[in-house]
């Protein structure tokens, strides 16, 4: 009999543990849900202040969805006329940083292997593009040739003007190829049909 009585208090001291164990995981869950949703509520809060601000308009959080450890904000305002603009914003879960646009890391990697290999590939080809960096057609040009446009591009300004003026380069951008110069904007089409190096 007494041996059934300490196996039952035994049990129920289980019991009770396993009981309280429960209610301190369902308490800790709680409270830790309360901190997340606080943190949240602050981080989104800066933001739309900050829109505020900006637009001098009431800002409206419209939809707050976390995604990758940051919180993707949705936001309403009006500008100046009084339309209705819809603003998405990226905030970090401790409200410390913002961004308004959200870059694929896959897709900017795969960009940037390809233009990289493109401007190498011209550069082996000995292609080179002469302009002026403050001139509107050069800035066209050298985005059609990407990030790596540096491997063949010559600035024809400051010490390097009368190095153009040798070359014959009279009007910027001028790309050339094989001793041909070809003037103005080109295509991405054209170097791929002059080169053989693809972009893609």
């Amino acid at each position: 009999m007494a041996e059934k009585l300490i196996k039952g208090r035994i049990l129920y001291g289980v019991i009770a543990v396993l009981v309280l164990a429960l209610a301190f995981l369902i308490y800790s869950s709680y409270i830790s849900a309360g901190q997340k949703a606080a943190k949240q509520e602050a981080a989104v809060e800066k933001v739309a202040r900050i829109y505020e601000l900006l637009t001098e308009n009431t800002v409206e959080v419209l939809n707050v969805k976390e995604e990758s450890g940051m919180y993707r904000v949705i936001l309403a305002t009006r500008d100046a006329a009084g339309s209705r603009q819809v603003q998405e914003v990226l905030v970090s879960s401790d409200g410390a940083l913002f961004t308004d646009r959200a870059v694929n890391t896959q897709a900017l990697l795969d960009r940037v292997t390809k233009e990289k290999a493109f401007a190498e590939c011209l550069a082996e080809k000995q292609v080179l593009v002469f302009g002026q960096s403050s001139e509107v057609n050069t800035q066209t040009q050298l985005q059609v040739i990407g990030s790596f446009y540096r491997k063949v591009y010559v600035d024809c300004t400051g010490a390097n003007l009368q190095v153009c003026q040798q070359v014959g380069i009279t009007q910027v951008p001028t790309t050339v190829y094989n001793n041909t110069p070809y003037i103005g904007v080109q295509t991405l089409q054209l170097y791929e049909e002059l080169t053989g190096c693809r972009m893609g």
